[in-house]
């Protein structure tokens, strides 16, 4: 990765973060190198997440957002599903029930919701979403945030 590659190794290895204003501008960058990464992946059942959308929908339940309203037929049907209980706390194979324990969520809220050290609740994050409403001119609609869960019934 040259130079540039260096700088930011020894930036991200002082902390967890790397912030773009630490990063020199008109520097060139390099993508594509190829690395091997190993995780855990978990299985996800598409029956459980076809019981959730057939209750809860596809709109966005922390800020509303639908896809099909916004890009028409390629937006149909596209929404990520949150599983309440991370499945990294999990202890491996579970049981859930899919319309207590998923939300539809747009994958921005669903970003947000993972992007701290703790999962954010559906509630935090929509707290914050609300605390936060109209304070960016370049916003062209406000948010239009479902009703709360004690509002559904």
């Amino acid at each position: 990765l040259g130079e540039y590659g260096k700088i930011i190794a020894t930036l991200a290895s002082k902390r967890d973060r790397l912030y773009p204003e630490e990063l020199k501008p008109g520097l060139k960058y390099a993508e594509g190198a190829k690395k091997q990464v190993r995780v855990n992946a978990y299985e996800r059942n598409p029956r459980a997440r076809a019981a959730c959308l057939k209750h809860h929908g596809y709109d966005c339940v922390v800020c509303g957002f639908n896809f099909e309203s916004r890009y028409g037929p390629l937006g149909r049907q596209f929404i990520h599903v949150h599983h309440l209980k991370p499945l990294a706390l999990t202890d491996g194979e579970y049981r859930l029930d899919a319309v207590a324990d998923l939300r539809p969520v747009c994958p921005n809220c669903h970003a947000m919701l993972h992007r701290g050290a703790e999962v954010l609740s559906i509630e935090e994050l929509r707290a914050k979403l609300v605390a936060t409403a109209g304070r960016s001119a370049d916003t062209p609609d406000a948010p239009r945030l479902p009703p709360t869960a004690s509002a559904r019934g």
